[in-house]
């Protein structure tokens, strides 16, 4: 079984069953670089990066001395991920979907994105991630060019990203 979580600090559940006696003994391998081991019934361990597959090993003794082995894949995947293109076509000539300026975004609780022209005036303001910028300005179309974008992403676990870079208008 393959488990993907978004956290690098999780808390393992023991859910074990064993057919004859009590369960006596919990040996853990976490699976990480390290091989950092456990004997607790249901170990916290934070992993040392926020990607990475890891292969999990659960053996559980009996007290009559009886051994089951589990043995699980956990993939932690980024907390999140954001997609910024590098230009769009706000005009009836290049593809439809490609009309407005869309920043994809998986994992978040919170989005706002700034977009400014080479004067530093603020072009568009949004909240909303499937709004887009149709490339206005006050009511009109604004002239090709390269603008600033600064993108603020909060994820699932709070966290606070920024992303900055440019975007390209082209008409």
């Amino acid at each position: 079984k393959v488990t993907t979580v978004a956290a690098t600090d999780i808390t393992f559940t023991d859910m074990s069953t064993i057919g004859q006696g009590a369960i006596s003994k919990y040996e853990w391998e976490l699976g990480d670089p390290l091989n950092s081991k456990s004997s607790a019934k249901n170990p916290f361990f934070e992993y040392p990066t926020d990607t990475g597959k890891y292969i999990i090993t659960q053996t559980i003794t009996s007290d009559m001395g009886c051994e089951s082995v589990h043995i699980d894949t956990l993939t932690i995947n980024p907390d999140i991920t954001v997609f910024v293109p590098n230009a769009f076509t706000p005009n009836k000539y290049g593809p439809e979907r490609n009309n407005r300026f869309y920043v994809t975004a998986e994992g978040f609780l919170g989005f706002e994105i700034y977009i400014f022209n080479r004067w530093g005036e603020k072009v568009y303001y949004s909240t909303d991630i499937n709004e887009g910028w149709d490339g206005q300005f006050k009511g009109d179309f604004a002239q090709q060019d390269v603008y600033t974008y600064v993108v603020n992403v909060t994820s699932f676990s709070g966290k606070q990203y920024s992303f900055y870079g440019t975007v390209t208008l082209l008409r």
